[in-house]
Protein backbone atom coordinates (compact mmCIF):
# COMPACT_ATOMS: atom_id res chain seq x y z
CA UNK A 1 0.00 0.00 0.00
CA UNK A 2 1.30 3.42 -0.88
CA UNK A 3 1.59 5.96 1.87
CA UNK A 4 -1.55 8.07 2.26
CA UNK A 5 -3.81 5.75 0.25
CA UNK A 6 -6.38 3.81 2.26
CA UNK A 7 -6.94 0.19 1.36
CA UNK A 8 -10.53 -0.45 0.22
CA UNK A 9 -12.05 -3.65 1.59
CA UNK A 10 -14.39 -5.49 -0.76
CA UNK A 11 -16.38 -8.50 0.41
CA UNK A 12 -17.40 -10.87 -2.39
CA UNK A 13 -20.35 -13.05 -1.34
CA UNK A 14 -20.89 -15.75 -3.96
CA UNK A 15 -21.59 -19.46 -3.49
CA UNK A 16 -20.21 -20.50 -6.89
CA UNK A 17 -16.45 -20.77 -6.35
CA UNK A 18 -15.39 -20.21 -9.99
CA UNK A 19 -17.55 -17.06 -10.15
CA UNK A 20 -16.16 -15.90 -6.79
CA UNK A 21 -12.61 -16.34 -8.10
CA UNK A 22 -13.48 -14.53 -11.35
CA UNK A 23 -14.88 -11.56 -9.42
CA UNK A 24 -11.75 -11.45 -7.27
CA UNK A 25 -9.48 -11.61 -10.30
CA UNK A 26 -11.37 -8.78 -12.03
CA UNK A 27 -11.29 -6.55 -8.93
CA UNK A 28 -7.78 -7.24 -7.67
CA UNK A 29 -5.80 -4.04 -7.31
CA UNK A 30 -3.06 -2.45 -5.28
CA UNK A 31 -5.45 -0.42 -3.16
CA UNK A 32 -7.95 -3.23 -2.58
CA UNK A 33 -8.25 -5.88 0.08
CA UNK A 34 -10.55 -8.66 -1.10
CA UNK A 35 -12.39 -10.99 1.24
CA UNK A 36 -14.60 -13.83 0.04
CA UNK A 37 -17.52 -15.76 1.47
CA UNK A 38 -19.59 -18.62 0.05
CA UNK A 39 -22.61 -18.33 2.35
CA UNK A 40 -24.59 -15.61 4.04
CA UNK A 41 -23.37 -16.69 7.47
CA UNK A 42 -19.72 -16.62 6.37
CA UNK A 43 -20.34 -13.12 5.02
CA UNK A 44 -21.98 -11.92 8.25
CA UNK A 45 -18.98 -13.20 10.20
CA UNK A 46 -16.56 -11.50 7.78
CA UNK A 47 -18.43 -8.20 8.05
CA UNK A 48 -18.29 -8.25 11.83
CA UNK A 49 -14.57 -9.10 11.78
CA UNK A 50 -13.46 -6.58 9.15
CA UNK A 51 -16.05 -4.03 8.14
CA UNK A 52 -15.84 -3.82 4.32
CA UNK A 53 -16.19 -0.66 2.26
CA UNK A 54 -18.35 -2.46 -0.32
CA UNK A 55 -20.17 -5.78 -0.68
CA UNK A 56 -20.78 -7.72 -3.90
CA UNK A 57 -23.67 -10.04 -3.14
CA UNK A 58 -25.17 -12.94 -5.07
CA UNK A 59 -28.96 -12.80 -4.83
CA UNK A 60 -29.42 -16.48 -3.92
CA UNK A 61 -27.08 -18.05 -1.39
CA UNK A 62 -27.30 -21.59 0.02
CA UNK A 63 -28.44 -20.37 3.44
CA UNK A 64 -30.37 -17.16 2.66
CA UNK A 65 -31.51 -14.78 -0.03
CA UNK A 66 -29.99 -11.35 -0.52
CA UNK A 67 -32.90 -9.41 0.98
CA UNK A 68 -32.63 -11.36 4.25
CA UNK A 69 -28.88 -10.82 4.34
CA UNK A 70 -29.23 -7.11 3.56
CA UNK A 71 -31.88 -6.54 6.22
CA UNK A 72 -29.43 -7.86 8.83
CA UNK A 73 -26.46 -5.87 7.51
CA UNK A 74 -28.29 -2.60 6.99
CA UNK A 75 -29.37 -2.62 10.65
CA UNK A 76 -25.74 -2.91 11.78
CA UNK A 77 -23.87 -1.04 9.01
CA UNK A 78 -26.28 1.09 6.94
CA UNK A 79 -23.52 2.94 5.07
CA UNK A 80 -21.92 -0.10 3.38
CA UNK A 81 -22.94 -0.10 -0.29
CA UNK A 82 -24.20 -3.43 -1.58
CA UNK A 83 -24.12 -4.39 -5.25
CA UNK A 84 -26.23 -7.39 -6.26
CA UNK A 85 -24.62 -9.77 -8.75
CA UNK A 86 -27.06 -12.36 -10.06
CA UNK A 87 -28.29 -14.27 -13.06
CA UNK A 88 -31.84 -14.02 -11.74
CA UNK A 89 -33.09 -10.64 -12.85
CA UNK A 90 -36.61 -9.38 -12.77
CA UNK A 91 -38.27 -6.22 -11.57
CA UNK A 92 -39.63 -7.85 -8.42
CA UNK A 93 -36.17 -8.92 -7.25
CA UNK A 94 -34.71 -5.55 -8.21
CA UNK A 95 -37.42 -3.74 -6.24
CA UNK A 96 -36.89 -5.95 -3.17
CA UNK A 97 -33.13 -5.46 -3.32
CA UNK A 98 -33.47 -1.68 -3.72
CA UNK A 99 -35.89 -1.52 -0.77
CA UNK A 100 -33.27 -3.25 1.38
CA UNK A 101 -30.56 -0.83 0.28
CA UNK A 102 -28.86 -2.33 -2.79
CA UNK A 103 -27.16 0.48 -4.71
CA UNK A 104 -26.66 -1.39 -7.99
CA UNK A 105 -27.35 -4.60 -9.86
CA UNK A 106 -24.89 -6.41 -12.14
CA UNK A 107 -26.35 -9.27 -14.19
CA UNK A 108 -24.59 -12.55 -14.89
CA UNK A 109 -22.89 -13.39 -17.13
CA UNK A 110 -20.69 -10.62 -15.83
CA UNK A 111 -19.46 -7.86 -18.11
CA UNK A 112 -15.96 -7.22 -16.68
CA UNK A 113 -15.94 -3.56 -17.69
CA UNK A 114 -19.36 -2.92 -16.13
CA UNK A 115 -18.26 -4.66 -12.92
CA UNK A 116 -15.04 -2.69 -12.56
CA UNK A 117 -16.67 0.64 -13.43
CA UNK A 118 -19.58 0.10 -11.05
CA UNK A 119 -17.30 -0.91 -8.17
CA UNK A 120 -14.97 2.04 -8.83
CA UNK A 121 -17.89 4.48 -8.85
CA UNK A 122 -19.37 3.12 -5.63
CA UNK A 123 -16.01 3.10 -3.85
CA UNK A 124 -15.28 6.68 -4.92
CA UNK A 125 -18.69 7.79 -3.65
CA UNK A 126 -17.82 6.36 -0.27
CA UNK A 127 -14.60 8.34 -0.06
CA UNK A 128 -16.30 11.61 -0.98
CA UNK A 129 -18.90 11.30 1.77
Amino acid sequence: MRKGIALKKILIVEDDEPVRKLLARLLRGKERDLCMAGTGQEALDAIRAQRPDLILLDFFLPDMVAVTFMSQIKNMYPAIPIIIVSNFWNMEYAKLAAQQGAVDFIPKPIDPQQLVETVNIRLSEGTAA
